[in-house]
């Protein structure tokens, strides 16, 4: 089970290389994840930072390395994406890669 904390409006799950989520379907790592609550109604943005193991690879860092960018690249996207809690109309759920690219 990967912790939680709560900032502000943002849940932040503390993803460690022992509790990391493999996505099959996107064949990547999960490796950074927030979620954006609105204060206005019931539905929420998750943000997801993905890694492969070919970015790994290429790029030549550790799964923590790479944990510990993907938590960097999650609160720039916090920031560029907390606005949009707002016209959402149902949970949803947008996946990116390592550099920040929208995948879904």
């Amino acid at each position: 089970m990967v912790p939680m904390r709560w900032v502000d409006d943002v849940r932040y799950y503390d993803v460690t290389p022992a509790t990391i989520h493999y996505d099959i379907d996107l064949d990547a790592f999960f490796i950074a994840r927030a979620d954006i609550r609105s204060p206005s109604h019931r539905h929420r943005l998750g943000l997801v930072v993905s890694v492969t193991l070919r970015d790994l690879t290429a790029n030549r860092i550790t799964l923590e390395e790479a944990i510990a960018r993907g938590r960097e690249l999650l609160g720039r996207l916090v920031v560029a994406h907390r606005s949009a809690v707002e016209s959402i109309g149902a949970h949803c759920l947008r996946v990116f890669d390592f550099v920040g690219a929208r995948l879904t």
